[in-house]
């Protein structure tokens, strides 16, 4: 990855005040500091990896069922994580370290809106780099917002008001903070994305910065995520039309430590991490569900490569698309995409056109020549097979929660999650999360509702 300008001008913006009702939502800098003034200063901003590309909020992943924690880890951990554990309604004080939750991401939000009014003030807009930089903001404050709204953004508005989420347009923190309706919501996200695939240029040197193609990707993501699978399919193909060469995993050492090294992975395309989720995900303490576990074929070296062994029948990850970064990836790879293509191939009655493109990416997945094609299944076995392979696949990468929200709208794959807490005396207390539960998603941080009079979410 590329190496980044530390210069007094990014410090500068990184330095944001909390002296405005609004500043806890959207902060912007101090208005004596130095303001970019060039191109150079912009791409400096978007390129600031430590805030751009590793601010994705952990709670994507903390309430999913993918892992598990013993007693011990889980008595050891602050109240707002054990409950979040539990999914149990908690408000996050400022005590619950609200900025890696709520303030890191709109201050990602801030800083794609203070370049894109840089380039309108600047009259860069029109420039060849101007559109690049444009673009990348652009994918950036659509995507971060998307990311807010998987953990905060209801499925639908209620009589209390739109729960969508405050969508950010401009850094002006006099405008009042509000709540977006649902489809609005999701209508600006879409918005600001596909207003990246026409600025973007078709390929990056680095996978910090996205190109037309990993836009791409997003927006198959999204309308998957939103049912909408004629889009989703079709954002897939553009993809796969540009990169499609998978990780043959019989080429790399699957009992690695890290397996799969960032720069040496064909499938990346656009590189985010989320290092708010180490706190209740940290290898050391998580424990991989057992049932996930047990779904990995032993010819399947996604099964080595995944995880490895902590003591007798139990397993943590190792698997990280992020390489080194013990932490979840939340950035986008060609696998998702071969799965999205699948299932929205099934879901539109292809059938065996959508297994077909399954087929592939299991074909690099298992050990060489083991792999048995899936053919001439029905509709349902085969989205189940999908589904199946697509949690395996994506395991720790900060869309589980997205998924089982979708699925929870359909009464074929909608789960009840448990979680039971065992005592050392054996003693255990069982916790469920209800498909219809309103728990799916979280509490927005209490000061942010104090200070913006914003409406909590119901729960």
């Amino acid at each position: 990855m590329k190496r980044y300008l530390c210069f007094s001008l990014v410090l500068c913006f990184l330095q944001m005040t909390m002296s405005s009702c609004e500043s806890f939502l959207e902060e912007k800098p101090e208005a004596n500091l130095t303001t970019p003034q060039n191109l150079m200063d912009l791409r400096s901003l978007l390129d600031d990896e430590s805030i751009i590309n590793r601010s994705f909020p952990g709670l994507m992943e903390m309430g999913t069922d993918d892992y598990y924690l013993d007693y011990t880890d889980w008595a050891s951990r602050p109240a707002y994580e054990k409950s979040i554990y539990c999914w149990q309604p908690v408000a996050m004080t400022t005590t619950d370290n609200v900025s890696t939750f709520w303030t890191n991401p709109y201050r990602v939000i801030s800083t794609a809106n203070i370049v894109l009014e840089s380039l309108e003030r600047l009259g860069l807009s029109a420039t060849e780099e101007g559109q690049k930089l444009a673009g990348e903001a652009y994918f950036i404050r659509g995507y971060m917002h998307f990311s807010l709204a998987q953990i905060y953004a209801m499925d639908e508005d209620t009589d209390s008001g739109p729960m969508g989420i405050p969508i950010r347009r401009s850094s002006d923190i006099d405008i009042k903070t509000v709540r977006s309706s649902v489809a609005e919501t999701y209508n600006t996200i879409l918005e600001d994305l596909e207003t990246a695939t026409r600025l973007l240029p078709e390929s990056t040197d680095y996978l910090t910065r996205a190109d037309r193609t990993a836009a791409f990707a997003a927006l198959s993501r999204i309308y998957l995520f939103r049912g909408d699978y004629d889009s989703a399919l079709r954002y897939a193909e553009k993809v796969l039309e540009k990169r499609n060469i998978l990780l043959d995993y019989n080429s790399i050492d699957v009992n690695s430590k890290n397996p799969f090294p960032v720069k040496s992975n064909p499938e990346i395309l656009y590189f985010g991490i989320s290092s708010s989720a180490s706190s209740l995900l940290a290898v050391t303490r998580s424990n991989v569900d057992s049932l996930l576990y047990r779904s990995f074929e032993n010819d399947d070296l996604r099964k080595q490569a995944f995880f490895t062994k902590k003591r007798e029948k139990v397993f943590t990850f190792k698997g990280f698309y992020s390489g080194a970064e013990v932490s979840f990836f939340y950035g986008l790879a060609l696998d998702e995409v071969y799965l999205n293509k699948a299932e929205c191939l099934v879901r539109l009655q292809k059938v065996n056109e959508g297994l077909s493109v399954l087929n592939k990416l299991l074909e690099n997945r298992y050990k060489q020549g083991s792999f048995v094609h899936y053919t001439d299944l029905g509709y349902l076995d085969a989205l189940k097979i999908i589904l199946t392979e697509r949690r395996k696949e994506m395991c720790r990468r900060g869309v589980r929660w997205s998924d089982l929200r979708r699925l929870n709208a359909d009464f074929e794959f909608r789960k009840k999650l448990k979680r039971s807490i065992v005592q050392a005396n054996g003693s255990a207390e069982e916790f469920v999360l209800d498909p219809d539960s309103k728990s799916s998603v979280f509490f927005i941080p209490d000061e942010v509702i104090s200070r913006t009079g914003i409406v909590q979410n119901p729960q």
